[in-house]
């Protein structure tokens, strides 16, 4: 593809010398490959572990409040590691990558898994203290947690074509 071929700001990101240090380096490409899947195994692991309890699939015994308080502070620290790295891989490939219909289909998927969790722990989440022994977990949390499955799925299968395409 020739760089003229996208907007002046996906140019100005391409040449940015943090890119251009990152796509010419032998090393820091795959480095930073390699923390962005880590990160990913963080991030949507624990989600799955999460969502899979509020689905009444794993961990049935386990009490939903218990385990997200000490879950969901690893999934933030797989978010920031996937941000940081994803944002420096796609800035070192911008101009290829502007183009590819995978990465705009990861990047809507994304941005509703995101949505999905706003909604979820601004509404639902708030009374997940109460759930487990007696009080089953609400239908909406499942409703949430089977959209954030099928929401981080579509994510990592979309990223996985993002090379391919």
């Amino acid at each position: 593809m020739i760089i003229g071929d996208v907007p002046d700001w996906v140019r100005a990101v391409h040449e940015w010398p943090l890119s251009v240090a990152v796509r010419e380096s032998e090393l820091l490409f795959p480095i930073l490959q390699t923390f962005h899947i880590f990160g990913l195994v963080l991030l949507v692991g624990v989600i799955a572990i999460l969502d899979l309890r509020f689905l009444g699939v794993l961990l049935r015994a386990q009490a939903p409040g218990p385990l997200a308080r000490w879950l969901l502070p690893i999934s933030r620290w797989g978010f920031a590691v996937v941000f940081a790295s994803g944002a420096l891989l796609l800035a070192a490939q911008s101009a290829s990558l502007y183009f590819n219909e995978f990465l705009r289909v990861k990047l809507l998927l994304l941005a509703a898994a995101l949505m999905n969790a706003l909604l979820f722990h601004t509404s639902v989440f708030r009374r997940v203290h109460e759930w487990g022994g007696a009080v089953p977990v609400p239908r909406s949390a499942a409703a949430f947690a089977g959209a954030s499955l099928l929401f981080w799925v579509g994510v990592l299968v979309t990223g996985r074509y993002i090379a391919y395409f």
